[in-house]
């Protein structure tokens, strides 16, 4: 199966799974986070209005104050700054 969207993935998935419920073929399931990307743009990325308490920022390379493949959460925004 192809989807061309993450939307149409979780779509299609939800439904297979239900379907395998409904048929007794899927036990009981974990809940998992995952984290997903929201593929900004440069602009996007430095202003600080976008960005809201809880959210995970990942670090695919080393930047100032962050290390390559550190996580940091975001804590508050205020004044314009994270």
């Amino acid at each position: 199966m192809v989807c061309a969207t993450h939307e149409e993935i979780g779509a299609v998935t939800a439904a297979i799974r239900k379907q395998r419920i409904e048929t007794g073929k899927l036990g009981q399931s974990v809940l998992l986070e995952r984290n997903v990307p929201l593929n900004w743009t440069s602009a996007q990325k430095s202003d600080p209005r976008n960005f809201h308490e809880g959210q995970i920022l990942e670090f695919h390379r080393a930047v100032k104050h962050a290390a390559k493949n550190e996580a940091l959460e975001v804590v508050g925004v205020r004044a314009g700054r994270l």
